[in-house]
């Protein structure tokens, strides 16, 4: 409970922050779609370290920082990427809600898949060999 408590506060700091990113950039002009796609890929490195250091530190020492990262990249970085890709011009497009309020379905969306994303893929602990069944089926079992 502890971990997905932290995972959750995380995920509300990098809310904010991809949201403030998505704000500014829009109001520069930039497309919402290339914005929110910026801000996610900015937010989802913010995320890493933070999850890395706090959410999952007691399993990070096994897990060099680059596998890591690509790991939790694949997990929850391509899951918000893609969800903003398909939905973004849906909600901010055929239905014209603004940028902001839109991005903020998406990343609800998004984010009923990255908890157990980033626990099952990204963060995963190391099987030791203890953890293994130390009886095995047979084969054909």
């Amino acid at each position: 409970m502890q971990r997905f408590v932290r995972f959750n506060l995380i995920g509300l700091v990098g809310i904010v922050f991809q949201l403030a990113i998505l704000w500014i950039l829009t109001a520069l002009g930039v497309g919402y779609l290339v914005a929110s796609s910026a801000a996610i890929l900015v937010t989802v490195v913010h995320n890493f370290a933070w999850h890395r250091a706090w959410t999952w530190a007691d399993r990070t020492p096994r897990i060099p920082p680059a596998i890591a990262f690509a790991r939790f990249f694949m997990a929850n970085g391509l899951v918000s990427l893609m969800s903003n890709l398909a939905l973004m011009p849906l909600v901010a497009g055929a239905l014209g809600l603004p940028p902001v309020p839109a991005n903020l379905i998406v990343i609800a969306v998004a984010g009923v898949l990255n908890f157990g994303l980033a626990d099952r893929v990204a963060f995963r602990a190391a099987v030791s060999s203890g953890d293994a069944d130390a009886h095995p089926a047979p084969h054909g079992a």
